[in-house]
């Protein structure tokens, strides 16, 4: 190698490779910005990284947020189907309890419609006749027989029959009783309304007192029958007692057990039926009793019955009464 002079400094001549070698400082420039560069790379390539896992770290979030939120969807479906058959077991729970509750209605209506209509001797005869020959052996020797109804022992008596039966009986009774009372209070009613038609008609249509039917009519039986047949009946004083007998019938079966309902809420429920029941029929009897007092002071038929025959009786005879012999 030599060494040659340059007008920037000493240039480096290479006699092998046959190429002359700039200066120091221009090697150090280069290599300076060969590194330069080279950082430059390594920077951009770092932020290229940075920006790389950046945007992996988003997809990564919105994957999970994504994931998230599918989780929560289905788990909030999975709350929503279990309510809904919670629900649905809800509603079959209270189907099958209202079917339950029907069945020993029925069940129950069934046996007291068996206790009031046979006797207990009756039903001793029935349930003994209903269990077979096999099962008797069984129960004679003491053990028990789980039926669908009802569990059978032989050396256990039902004393559930006997109370039953009684209550049904008691309650036959009370029936029985109650709808005497209001056939009574209805026979009453119809009374009231039958007796004064009646007597109302019987009064127009009977005939005078004191007058006599001849064999041959005359002129005064005439004039009397006419009198008769023209009795007057007051049909609108009648119509005012006839309501004033419905104020007072409201009056005892409204009214008056209202204001009474305090004290009768103190008295056990069968006085308080009998109570009811008394205060009905005699709201109906004083109905009845009014409105034949009505029709009785509203028929002026029998006083003008009386003042025509008394007319006609102190009336001299026509030429037409008098007899042709």
């Amino acid at each position: 190698m030599q060494q040659a002079r340059t007008p920037d400094g000493v240039s480096v001549h290479c006699s092998t490779c046959r190429r002359t070698l700039g200066h120091p400082r221009q090697q150090q420039h280069q290599q300076q910005q060969q590194r330069h560069r080279h950082h430059q790379q390594q920077h951009q390539q770092h932020h290229q990284q940075q920006q790389q896992q950046r945007y992996r770290h988003q997809q990564q979030q919105q994957q999970q947020q994504q994931r998230h939120r599918h989780q929560q969807q289905q788990q909030q479906q999975q709350q929503q189907q279990q309510r809904h058959r919670h629900q649905q077991q809800q509603q079959q729970q209270q189907r099958h309890r209202h079917q339950q509750q029907q069945q020993q209605q029925q069940q129950q209506d069934g046996e007291r419609v068996r206790v009031s209509a046979a006797a207990p001797g009756e039903q001793q005869q029935q349930q003994v006749a209903a269990v077979p020959a096999a099962l008797q052996q069984t129960l004679a020797a003491g053990h028990t027989v789980q039926c669908s109804t009802r569990e059978v022992a032989a050396d256990e008596s039902e004393p559930s029959v006997q109370p039953s039966s009684a209550a049904a009986e008691a309650a036959a009774v009370l029936r029985a009783r109650r709808s005497c009372v209001f056939a009574a209070a209805a026979a009453a009613a119809a009374a009231g309304w039958l007796l004064p038609a009646a007597y109302c008609c019987h009064s127009r249509w009977a005939q005078p007192p004191g007058v006599q039917t001849p064999e041959r009519p005359t002129a005064a039986a005439a004039a009397a029958a006419a009198a008769a047949a023209a009795g007057n009946f007051d049909f609108a004083f009648a119509f005012d007692l006839h309501c004033n007998g419905f104020f007072v019938y409201a009056v005892y079966t409204q009214v008056l057990p209202l204001l009474l309902q305090p004290l009768l809420l103190l008295l056990p429920l069968l006085l308080r039926r009998w109570t009811a029941a008394a205060l009905h029929c005699y709201g109906v009897c004083c109905y009845a009793y009014v409105s034949v007092l009505g029709y009785l002071a509203a028929d002026t038929a029998p006083a003008e019955n009386a003042a025509a025959a008394a007319a006609a009786a102190a009336a001299p005879p026509l030429a037409t009464d008098l007899p042709l012999h």
